[in-house]
């Protein structure tokens, strides 16, 4: 599980896909007040077979996934590997039911 800094989404991770939760909606803070009446829904996060098929991931799971650090400003991407793939998405694409990722990198076999 990680946290943006200011504590407004957190990220969880499972095998198979990643889950994330809004904490904050305007300005009710939901570890202040529950957010249980919002009914607000997490985004998951799943590779769709476009994606597992052009990069070869079919038994994978996700490393721990993570929110970017910029140091002058709030995250703005969820970060995490499935095999030799970087996979980066915007948090706002993400809520807004993008949940495609951006590969940023492939790594060489070893």
């Amino acid at each position: 599980m990680d946290s943006t800094k200011d504590g407004s989404f957190l990220v969880a991770t499972t095998a198979n896909y990643l889950m994330v939760y809004k904490t904050a909606v305007g300005n009710v803070n939901g570890y202040l007040t529950s957010l249980k009446k919002l009914k607000l829904k997490p985004a998951k996060i799943e590779l769709s077979e476009e994606i597992k098929d052009k990069y070869g991931l079919h038994d994978f799971n996700f490393t721990k996934a993570k929110f970017d650090n910029p140091f002058d400003s709030e995250e703005k991407y969820i970060i995490s590997t499935v095999g030799r793939c970087l996979l980066m998405w915007s948090i706002e694409d993400v809520f807004n039911g993008n949940i495609e990722p951006k590969v940023r990198a492939i790594f060489e076999k070893l």
